[in-house]
């Protein structure tokens, strides 16, 4: 009698954690670009003593399409709506008076952004942040007292060492506003959308205050600022670096035109950035003073702020026509990294935090279910959530199934969003299910592709330990009467 060994096709699987990924949206065939642009109007934009227009003609010298505005309260009040009148353009308001701008349709408004439908029906998300600058840290390093706050005690101490830099920035409220910041793009519903954060970031770049840049005397030393190192770990690139990686030869200074290099009582830096998700970056310029500081003049120039503009291709395509490649690898624990989650367990575990090195990047790649999802398509798997979870929303489990899962089985971002917006299921997806496994945390929603199954439940952030033991015992039941019929067949 001839034996045979079965060879295990299908490997059991129980996703009990939420799962995540962002990736970019390739909908178009068509070449088209977007021109995303950050500027700091200083005040209102009137501050210089020139009317509202200087700042009309800034933008559009920089033809942009999308425009995150800082700044915008003058002394005689806010001047957004002034503004968006002027350009004939749609515009938001935050609350702390940060706007963006937009000549496109604003199709949804969130705290601190704005989704937009682009010309070719795509839609992309747009972020704008002014973060606090109480704590500037290059002041801080050559002793310089800014004009701000306004107060008679002294500024924040006196620092000498990379390491209280980086403890500083870590305390303070721009690492908070980032980690909430995050935690938002990563429960939006539609997680195929391009995605930019834009803004007056009141810190430098890792990627600018490097050894290079200490030894050859342009800041004071290398500093690894947890920011930037922050939003690339979570996928996003810096657009202007991402075109000039050399910062010796472009340092894309954006603070400050109002003072010369050589004036003690300032610091020359790059502190308004493009960041993004989900497109290419083709280009990108300064808009200042003059030719020696910008790439695109406007004169007089009406801000404190040098304003950056980056062009993106829409269709995911270079202009070549090839495909891109991505810029950096997005793994879900450096992303829980990026949102201030465990950072202390995670750093332990993987030998420090994202992009400290290549090896360090590797163990968080390696420790992430997202770096092997995308080949699990064929796997036996049950992704299960519970619909009231607020610690990974319900969206994760949903897109992690629409990864492995046919085209003709995935759930549209539409009745993703109604699950995360209503914590519901949506009326045309709800149907009559009951599964004693799950006791009381009964099953609202189910579907099936494959072998791929996606469970939401009645509950929170939470493992059902009965049903994931029931299914386990089922898969394991299948594969024994499986090997059995093989046996018998090989008689």
């Amino acid at each position: 009698m001839k034996k045979t060994i079965r060879t295990m096709r299908s490997i059991g699987m129980l996703i009990a954690i939420g799962l995540a990924f962002i990736s970019p949206l390739y909908a178009q065939t068509e070449q088209s670009t977007l021109r995303v642009m950050t500027y700091n109007i200083y005040r209102g934009g009137t501050m210089h003593k020139q009317p509202l227009s200087q700042t009309v003609k800034v933008i559009q010298a920089a033809k942009a399409d999308v425009v995150g505005i800082q700044e915008t309260r003058s002394p005689k009040g806010v001047n957004a709506e002034q503004l968006a009148q002027l350009l004939g353009w749609n515009y938001y308001v935050h609350p702390k008076n940060n706007v963006i701008l937009t000549r496109y349709e604003i199709v949804e408004k969130m705290d601190n952004g704005i989704k937009v439908k682009l010309p070719s029906g795509q839609g992309a998300y747009i972020f704008n942040l002014h973060l606090k600058p109480s704590c500037y840290l290059p002041y801080q390093f050559l002793g310089i007292k800014p004009i701000w706050p306004k107060t008679d005690k002294p500024f924040i101490p006196h620092i000498k060492t990379e390491a209280e830099a980086i403890a500083a920035s870590k305390k303070g409220p721009a690492s908070k506003t980032i980690a909430m910041l995050l935690r938002q793009i990563r429960s939006l519903p539609d997680q195929e959308a391009p995605v930019f954060v834009v803004g007056d970031f009141n810190e430098p770049s890792h990627l600018d205050w490097t050894e290079a840049a200490a030894k050859a005397g342009r800041h004071p030393l290398k500093v690894a600022y947890p920011t930037s190192k922050v939003l690339l770990a979570a996928g996003f690139g810096d657009a202007y670096r991402t075109i000039y990686p050399d910062e010796m030869a472009k340092p894309g200074f954006t603070w400050t035109p109002m003072k010369k290099s050589n004036q003690p009582r300032t610091h020359h830096d790059r502190i308004d950035y493009i960041y993004y998700k989900g497109m290419e970056v083709i280009d990108s310029k300064i808009i200042g003073e003059n030719e020696e500081n910008a790439d695109i003049v406007v004169s007089p120039y009406p801000s404190d702020h040098r304003a950056v503009v980056a062009t993106f291709t829409l269709s995911g395509q270079s202009s070549s026509g090839k495909m891109p490649a991505p810029k950096s690898k997005e793994t879900d624990l450096a992303v829980w990294h990026a949102q201030g989650k465990h950072v202390e367990a995670l750093e332990k575990s993987c030998g420090g935090a994202p992009g400290d090195s290549p090896a360090v990047d590797a163990e968080y790649a390696k420790r992430s279910p997202i770096t092997y999802l995308k080949k699990a398509k064929g796997t036996t798997m049950h992704i299960q959530a519970g619909i009231k979870d607020r610690i990974v929303p319900v969206n994760h489990a949903l897109l992690a199934f629409n990864e492995v899962a046919a085209a003709a089985d995935r759930i549209s971002d539409e009745d993703i969003r109604f699950f995360v917006e209503k914590a519901e299921v949506p009326p045309k997806l709800q149907a009559d299910l009951s599964d004693p496994t799950y006791g009381k945390k009964q099953p609202l929603f189910r579907r099936k592709s494959g072998n791929a199954t996606v469970t939401i439940f009645d509950g929170g952030h939470q493992l059902v330990a009965t049903a994931a033991t029931a299914w386990i015992q089922q898969i394991h039941n299948e594969n024994r009467n499986g090997n059995k019929q093989d046996a018998g067949h090989d008689k």
